[in-house]
């Protein structure tokens, strides 16, 4: 295992799950790549309904990868792109060549290859890349064992920092 691409949102819920990925791919020695598509405002738009800027989610990206290089020294990378994010999800999975990819995003309008099944992630193959899609309802622990699975680490719960979460 190599590289971890986590596609998020910026929800609280979203950083707890990555805070365990993070946890995860270091005891992996992979490197984890937090990922932020999000839809570009159209000029016509006005500011309180206009989604974060570009240099807003960066923002908060860098902080979240900072905050979890500090409490794991994982290898962080993070990446920010326009775009609908199914479709880039999988093609930034690719670009990165990712071994693992894990989406957990609030109202994400998956493929239809993609299914959530609350309150478990779900696995499935893209590519021959395993895909976890994490329900928003789903408990966090039972997220970090379902990714412990897939990062090939059996004991993810001996000495966990993150359980108290």
């Amino acid at each position: 295992m190599k590289n971890v691409l986590l596609a998020l949102d910026l929800s609280e819920y979203a950083q707890t799950i990555a805070l365990h990925t993070a946890e995860l791919a270091q005891r992996a020695e992979a490197r984890l790549i937090l990922f932020y598509a999000f839809t570009p405002a159209s000029p016509t738009e006005d500011e309180a309904s206009c989604p974060p800027n570009e240099r807003c989610i960066q923002a908060s990206l860098d902080n979240l990868a900072h905050r979890l290089h500090q409490q794991t020294r994982v290898s962080v990378t993070r990446l920010v792109k326009p775009g609908i994010p199914p479709a880039v999800i999988f093609e930034v999975a690719n670009g990165v060549k990712a071994d693992l990819v894990v989406i957990c995003r609030n109202n994400c309008a998956c493929t239809a290859a993609i299914t959530v099944a609350p309150p478990l992630a779900v696995q499935i193959n893209y590519k021959q890349v395993p895909v976890l899609t994490v329900a928003t309802s789903a408990d966090p622990l039972m997220i970090k064992a379902a990714l412990a699975q897939h990062i090939h680490l059996p004991d993810c719960t001996a000495s966990s920092r993150l359980d108290n979460l």
